[in-house]
């Protein structure tokens, strides 16, 4: 198998999964939703996604309730 055959194979093998959402957890929306907060001035150490951007907010709607008061529980590598 050459270079670009193995490039070609795991580009389409790596492809559904990029425009796939996520399947078993949603952490990603809780991080979009903290990221959101930070470029917005507020510090999401403090505030939740609810409380900083709104229960409408795009990036709020996918957090799970359980997580939309929650500040952001990891450093700012995940943000």
């Amino acid at each position: 198998m050459s270079r670009g055959e193995l490039d070609r194979t795991l580009l389409l093998w790596m492809l559904p999964l990029l425009i796939a959402p996520p399947m078993y957890s949603k952490d990603v929306y809780s991080y979009l939703a903290q990221s959101e907060i930070g470029s917005d001035g507020l510090d999401p150490y403090r505030v939740g996604p609810a409380s900083g951007l709104g229960l409408g907010h795009v990036f709020t709607l996918p957090v799970p309730s359980l997580w939309r008061e929650a500040p952001a529980p990891y450093g700012p590598l995940f943000l």
